[in-house]
């Protein structure tokens, strides 16, 4: 199991720098720890809106890169596709001035197997003991993603060892540092290398930065810290680090080396302090406060008075004045009070015997007795004035209480109610004055029940002596019981018989389009149809839930677009050999070739060719590019059969200079005369019947050549020319001209005629096709990389069958040779046999 990687990082963004830069990233891949993939990526923009959109880029690659499950290579060169493929889009539907090209650099590490992928502007250090080597894309891997031609990425393997570190950063900092200042800067312990490098390239506005470092182990890091010890020159006395950057040295080196990552990124203490004096020199000085002085009673040279209290300031005074008002007014004259007491006499009645009654009752005022000077409580607390209070006077006038109390009964005799006026009042015997019974003025009622009831209880109606409820409940109730009568009735209609007419619809439906499809001859409006019929039932199952008919349409559907898509298992996939450990760098062929008795792997990205024996025996390398021996980098290969060439047949390679290459096993490497237009740019080379046919897609344009003994001396022809072959990137020539481009198109070229096919009836287009083959049946065999196939066409464009299989995945290359097919994927090479049904050539499985 791997140590796992020590990763420092800073950013630099509008100026501002941060911990996390939004360009850079660090993503695992599935798998168990220690055996999932790694990668460390950093992405920059060449032009002002891909600064933006390259975090973008960045984000799409983490999400892939967690669910990709493959080989390191291949997963590298899946999110490199990605990054073209969403870089073209945005820039396809984008004005110029958004337009956007990016560079994108990473680090990938899969158990002992590490590698370092670019492609675009981007730059990587490796830092391997007193060695720091720098890494670049060479040729077409430097083209920014997002620009015209082929972006494929420069893939190169290197070997780490404890205590290395690999530097990814952005191509702005090359104005600060060079490859010696980088060096030095590597070498600095602990999160020194990436302080000092901040403080050289802060400068600039947009910036990333990633350093990771490979894990020594204790032992290997405590013999380090030793000779750093014993290398250093003893330290000044009373020397310290400056407090914004962490200690090294010391009994925790070996910890604090492990902490790559910075947690400040400060200047020196000196703009501090100069910033600190010119902030005390802008403050403005205070004048102090004159203190408040406090006087006292000499200062103001007069006698203080205190200050006299009112009446009003008595509650208990105050209240008692109110009082005495009140008993003033309420009181009566005597003689009014003699007038009364002598009318009273005169004529007794029971009103004068009741007020006579309760004043003797409550010691009131009778023949001026005690009772008529008395006095209240709150009277009894006034303190007593200087002046003396007036006298109320004697008075036989009753108190305000009293009438009330008086008029609240009346005294009626309780035997001579029916008799007159005038007749003599009964006499008790215990008394000398007569007897008066108190009644009250309204007689109560001996039962009171059944008669008095609140809230309305006199006008609610009875039923059978249970009181009728109100009409707004009876309303109400009768209205609930009509919409359950309602609801009761409608409901299986609507639930029930309007599902399933729904159902019955799109049952319906489905049928016409399966019948459709049936009687289609188009394989592509018969896909159309048996897609509509398919999501038509699967919409009738889900409203009225699965049902012995639509499983049945379901299952002809599906058997109707399986045989449309016509996917085919190769009966034999074997491996001819694995290039997973080929030199220095993975292997990405873009381009191969059959021979007899090898295959030839055309690998622009390392710029050499490969051939790959058929008998299973080890690789070699049989051209690569080197600039002292005139070799240029390849661009194009292409076999000369011996049935069509006098010399017993030979490898054709181009190269990016104009230059023309033959190998033998016999003979090797040796030139070849090529009499090409000085302004002429090989993209890929085909040849037939002795005859050398060159693609300029630059110029749009076809060469032809014929060849003598080998070789082409006579001046190139013309052979097609058209504004569509601009974009071509590979051609394919028998008795007509098959050219495919990046965007996964396919031309066909007869004559004057031009014809693009129409992939009529596949189930996904080419996005991303390679170079088109025909096979001895007349078809037209393609590789389709992006989605790990290859499909076959009728040479009018209609679709015949899709070649699957799972050593296919990661496909790169692919070539045909007689009936044997060479498919390069994962890293290795397979021959596949094909074992084709035995429809006639030419026609649809599916008819």
């Amino acid at each position: 199991m791997t140590e796992p990687l020590q990763v420092g990082q800073f950013g630099i963004v509008e100026h501002e720098p941060v911990d996390r830069s939004p360009n850079a990233g660090i993503f695992q891949g599935k798998g168990a720890p220690g055996e999932r993939t790694e990668l460390f990526l950093i992405a920059e923009g060449t032009t002002a809106a891909g600064e933006s959109f390259a975090g973008h880029i960045v984000t799409g690659i983490g999400e892939a890169w967690s669910h990709l499950d493959m080989s390191l290579t291949g997963a590298l060169r899946r999110v490199f596709a990605e990054a073209r493929h969403e870089t073209a889009e945005w820039n396809r539907t984008s004005v110029p001035e958004h337009q956007v090209y990016l560079g994108m650099g990473c680090f990938a590490r899969k158990g002992d197997y590490s590698v370092i992928a670019q492609a675009g502007p981007t730059i990587a250090f490796h830092q391997s003991g007193s060695t720091v080597t720098p890494y670049t894309p060479p040729g077409d891997a430097a083209n920014p993603i997002g620009a015209e031609g082929p972006a494929e990425p420069r893939i190169t393997r290197i070997r780490t060892r404890p205590g290395d570190r690999i530097l990814l950063v952005s191509t702005a900092a090359l104005d600060d540092v060079d490859d010696e200042i980088v060096a030095g800067i590597l070498r600095l312990p602990g999160v020194k290398a990436l302080q000092d490098l901040y403080r050289r390239v802060k400068r600039h506005r947009h910036l990333t930065v990633v350093l990771i470092e490979v894990p020594a182990s204790v032992g290997e890091e405590d013999q380090a810290d030793e000779e750093q010890a014993e290398a250093a020159p003893p330290p000044p006395p009373q020397q310290q680090a400056p407090p914004d950057e962490p200690m090294i040295g010391g009994p925790n080196t070996r910890l604090q080396r492990k902490a790559l990552q910075p947690s400040l990124f400060v200047d020196s203490p000196e703009p501090k302090q100069r910033a600190a004096d010119d902030a005390r020199e802008k403050l403005t000085p205070i004048t102090r406060r004159q203190p408040i002085q406090r006087m006292t009673l000499d200062d103001i040279g007069e006698e203080v008075k205190p200050l006299e209290r009112t009446p009003a300031d008595n509650r208990l005074g105050e209240l008692a004045a109110t009082q005495r008002q009140r008993a003033s007014r309420s009181s009566l004259s005597a003689a009014s009070a003699a007038a009364v007491a002598q009318s009273a006499s005169s004529r007794p009645s029971w009103r004068s015997a009741a007020l006579a009654e309760a004043r003797i009752s409550h010691g009131g005022f009778d023949d001026g007795g005690p009772g008529a000077t008395s006095q209240s409580f709150t009277r009894g607390l006034v303190r007593e004035r200087s002046n003396p209070l007036p006298d109320p006077g004697r008075s036989d006038a009753p108190l305000p209480s009293e009438i009330v109390r008086a008029r609240r009964t009346v005294a009626i005799p309780a035997e001579t109610a029916e008799e007159p006026a005038d007749a003599p009042l009964p006499v008790r015997e215990d008394d000398e004055s007569a007897h008066y019974e108190a009644t009250p003025l309204v007689k109560p009622r001996s039962n009171m029940g059944g008669r008095w009831r609140a809230n309305g209880a006199l006008s609610r109606r009875t039923i059978g002596g249970v009181h009728a409820p109100s009409t707004r409940l009876v309303v109400g109730i009768g209205l609930a019981l009509l919409l359950i009568l309602v609801g009761f009735l409608t409901a299986p209609r609507i639930f029930g018989n309007d599902d399933g007419s729904r159902v019955a619809g799109l049952v319906e439906q489905a049928e016409q389009h399966l019948s459709t499809a049936q009687v289609q001859d188009a394989p592509r409006e018969r896909r159309s149809a048996l897609t509509s019929a398919q999501a038509l039932l699967l919409e009738a199952e889900q409203v009225g839930g699965q049902t012995t008919t639509t499983q049945e349409l379901l299952n002809e559907v599906q058997s109707e677009l399986e045989t449309l898509d016509a996917i085919v298992e190769p009966a034999v996939v074997e491996e001819l050999g694995s290039l997973r450990s080929y030199g220095d760098s993975a292997i990405t062929p873009a381009t191969i070739t059959a021979g007899p008795g090898m295959v030839f792997l055309l690998d622009t990205t390392a710029g050499q060719v490969i051939a790959q024996p058929r008998d299973g025996s080890n690789a070699s390398t049989i051209y690569a590019e080197d600039a002292d021996a005139g070799l240029g980098r390849p661009a194009a290969i292409a076999y000369l059969h011996p049935a069509t060439s006098t010399n017993g047949g030979n490898l054709l390679i181009a190269d990016g200079d104009g230059g023309l290459w033959s190998f033998t096993p016999a003979d090797g490497l040796g030139s070849v005369e090529l009499n090409l237009p000085d302004d002429a740019h090989v993209t890929d080379i085909a040849t037939r019947s002795g005859e050398l046919f060159v693609l300029d897609a630059d110029a749009g344009i076809i060469y032809r050549m014929t060849g003598i003994d080998g070789a082409f001396p006579y001046e190139a022809q013309v052979f097609e020319e058209r504004e569509e072959l601009r974009g071509a990137s590979h051609i394919m020539v028998r008795d007509e001209v098959f050219v495919s481009t990046s965007a996964g198109s396919l031309q066909r070229y007869s004559g004057e005629l031009m014809l693009e096919l129409s992939q009529g009836g596949i189930d996904h287009r080419l996005t991303h096709a390679a170079t088109p083959w025909i096979t001895d049946d007349g078809l037209l065999a393609i590789a389709d990389p992006s989605r790990d196939r290859i499909a076959v066409f009728n040479v009018d464009g209609s679709f015949v069958r899709q070649y699957r299989h799972q050593h296919f995945q990661d496909m790169s290359a692919f070539t045909m040779d007689g009936e044997a097919g060479f498919v390069f994927a994962g890293g290795s090479l397979y021959h596949v046999t094909w074992d084709e049904p035995g429809d006639e050539a030419g026609t649809d499985p599916a008819e």
